[in-house]
């Protein structure tokens, strides 16, 4: 895989932090670990997202069948027999 050099602004306590981690990782540069962290925390927020909007699916439809049942149960009329006046319980 070809390597794409990006120009991007960052904070120079994160390009500190990178190099300290890379170093503790045994990563030759900052840069070789920030590439890695990156490639590893998009697979994983990719994973995450795809995960979230299944539960947010499967959510909406239970919600669905919910109150289709209840609007269901709404409108069937109803079993009980209508007391008239004067007839005794």
């Amino acid at each position: 895989m070809a390597k794409v050099q990006y120009k991007i602004r960052i904070e120079e306590a994160l390009v500190a932090k990178l190099s300290e981690l890379g170093a503790r990782c045994g990563y030759s540069s900052g840069n070789e670990f920030a590439a890695a962290a990156l490639n590893e925390y998009a697979d994983l927020l990719a994973d995450l997202l795809t995960e979230l909007q299944a539960g947010r699916q499967e959510m909406l439809a239970q919600q669905r069948e919910q109150l289709l049942g209840k609007a269901s149960a709404t409108i069937q009329p109803s079993s009980r027999r209508k007391r008239t006046r004067g007839q005794p319980d």
